[in-house]
Parts: C-alpha cells; sequence; structure tokens
C-alpha cells in the first residue's frame, strides 16, 4: 500500500522536479521541499480537522438518538406497522428455534463507550505507513529517471530506445494529467459541500467539506457515505426533518453534477472507464487494504489503463477497461 501510494504521488509530482531542474534546482533539493510541504500541510490539517472529529465521533450515539426522535415525531405513523413487522420477525425466530426470545440467555458483551478511542486505535499503523510513504516518495523523485536511462542503455538499437522513451513520457503525463485533473475536482467539490454546510449553518463546515473530498476518490459508495454523514448532522443541527436534509440533498445535487457532466468533460471520453470494472476492482481493493484501498481503487485502474493504452500489446486490454 506504502508503495501504491508512493508511486501515484511521484507520477503526479514528477513535472514539478522537471520545472525545477529547468530552473537550475537539483533533483534532491526539490524532491525534499515537496515531501516537506506535503509533510507540514498534511500536519496542520490533520491537527485543525482532529479535534471537531473526534468530538463529532464522541457525540455520534447521542446524535443517532436525536435523530430517531425526530424520525418518531415526523413519521410517526409509520411506527405502527413497522412494530408489528417486528414482532412478527420475532415470532417467526422463536417458531424456528423452539425457543421464546425471553427465554434465552442474556449474551452480554464489553463495548466501549468512546467512538474516537477506536478510530485513534489505528494511529500507529497508520503513521508508520505515512512515514514509509513518505521516504519512498522522496528517493522516487530525487532518483528521478535513473531507472529509465539504465532501460534505454541496454537497448539494443537506438530506434528502441527512443520509442521506450517516448512511451514512458507519454505513461508519465498522461497518469500526472489524469491525477492533478481529478485531485483538482475533489478539492472544487470539497470546497462547495463546506461552503454550502457553512451557510447553512451546520457545525464545522471545513471537516464536512474535506470529508467530500477525500470520499470523492471512491466511486457511488464515497458520494453515499458523504451524504449519509451530512444528513446525520444537518438532522441533529437544524430544526425540522425537512431543514435538516437540505444541506444532504444539496451535496447529492453537487456530487451528481459533477459525476454525470463536469467529471466526463474535463478529464474525457477517452479516460471513462467502465463501472463493472470499476465495482469489481473497488471490491478488491476495499477486500486488500481496507479503506486505502479503496481510495486508491481508481486512481490504480485508471493509470492502467493509461499505460495499457500506449502498450501495442495491451490496448486490448485498454478497450475492455474503457466504457
Amino acid at each position: 500500500m506504502p508503495i501504491a501510494f508512493a508511486w501515484l504521488a511521484n507520477s503526479a509530482l514528477t513535472p514539478v522536479v522537471r520545472f525545477g531542474r529547468r530552473w537550475g534546482l537539483p533533483a534532491p533539493l526539490t524532491a525534499a521541499a515537496i515531501v516537506f510541504t506535503l509533510t507540514a500541510g498534511g500536519m496542520i490539517g490533520a491537527y485543525r480537522l482532529s479535534a471537531p472529529a473526534s468530538a463529532w465521533a464522541e457525540r455520534l450515539p447521542e446524535d443517532i438518538r436525536v435523530i430517531q426522535g425526530k424520525l418518531r415525531s415526523d413519521m410517526g405513523d409509520m411506527r405502527t406497522p413497522m412494530e408489528t413487522m417486528a414482532k412478527a420477525t420475532e415470532a417467526v425466530a422463536t417458531i424456528a428455534d423452539g425457543t421464546p426470545a425471553r427465554d434465552k440467555p442474556l449474551q452480554v458483551a464489553v463495548v466501549s463507550n468512546r467512538p474516537s478511542a477506536n478510530l485513534l486505535s489505528g494511529m500507529w499503523d497508520i503513521g508508520a505507513n505515512l512515514t514509509i510513504t513518505l521516504v519512498l516518495l522522496y528517493f522516487m523523485l530525487a532518483t528521478g529517471d535513473a531507472f529509465l536511462t539504465k532501460v534505454v542503455e541496454v537497448m539494443p538499437r537506438l530506434s528502441d530506445a527512443k520509442a521506450v522513451v517516448a512511451t514512458a513520457r507519454a505513461i508519465e503525463d498522461g497518469i500526472a494529467r489524469y491525477l492533478t485533473t481529478v485531485l483538482s475536482i475533489n478539492l472544487v467539490l470539497g470546497v462547495l459541500v463546506g461552503t454550502t454546510c457553512w451557510l447553512l449553518g451546520l457545525p464545522n463546515p471545513a471537516l464536512w467539506g474535506a470529508m467530500a473530498a477525500i470520499f470523492n476518490f471512491v466511486p457511488y459508495v464515497g458520494a453515499l457515505c458523504g451524504i449519509a454523514v451530512v444528513a446525520a448532522v444537518g438532522l441533529t443541527s437544524l430544526d425540522g426533518l425537512i431543514e435538516g436534509l437540505v444541506p444532504a440533498t444539496i451535496y447529492a445535487l453537487i456530487t451528481a453534477m459533477e459525476g454525470m457532466f463536469l467529471t466526463p468533460v474535463i478529464v474525457g471520453r477517452r479516460m471513462t472507464l467502465s463501472p463493472v470494472f470499476v465495482f469489481v476492482w473497488l471490491l478488491l481493493m476495499s477486500w486488500l487494504w481496507g479503506i486505502p484501498g479503496a481510495l486508491l481503487a481508481v486512481p490504480i485502474l485508471a493509470a492502467g489503463k493509461i499505460v495499457c493504452d500506449h502498450v501495442p500489446r495491451l490496448q486490448v486490454l485498454g478497450r475492455f477497461l474503457g466504457a
């Protein structure tokens, strides 16, 4: 996972190193400046957002009870059918195993009442992976084209060497262009969602904007999760059921416009991926690496399609990956 993160970041940031080299800056110095900027920016952002995120996680059980109370008061007519269904389900379960639910032994489980403790329990692993990623990214940026140079040196003919360099440059430029474009789109979406939350009076709008920008790297599922979180925050922060759902509704409209119109126009039809491959690949990467795998899934798949499009023997696979 750190290798995948470092490779994608190197693909997006290599043009910055080349730009610095044109101005006489050595690659190790530019790479160090990039890594320092990323580290400092990430630490500042995490510090600014950790407190509201932790407070929201601590308050989540109480917020759920508030949402349930609002749903009961505004949708009271549906309580009777739902309670009847619950009783029927309990009766079916009793018939199935022959033991009344009230006569079953009570199962006791110890559950932490501090959600933030569970969220912070994996911080050590996250810090280790981030450190490995940043160190590896620095060496990738600092060494630059060393690996490509060695490949060119072993080519038997000059024409083969030129073809390898041209293909490698096209792949790097395509991946860098795609990653920077998608990152810019997600940042704009995060700003719009955060501004909407701020205008409608939701607490911690910067947190929800950052969440929307990060979640948008995960197609379909990310937007649904973000909309659900904003809906929960709106229902607990604003009066009334309709008023509480307005921020989530606007979030859904922004995401729909971005997914159906903005991203296809900016990224281009050629880089449109098959929804079937995206969904299957998303499931696989989530199974392998969890949430980080879900965030990496689409960028890695898009990078793979770019490679396939530029390698003649892999162009058939690239057509299958496209929409």
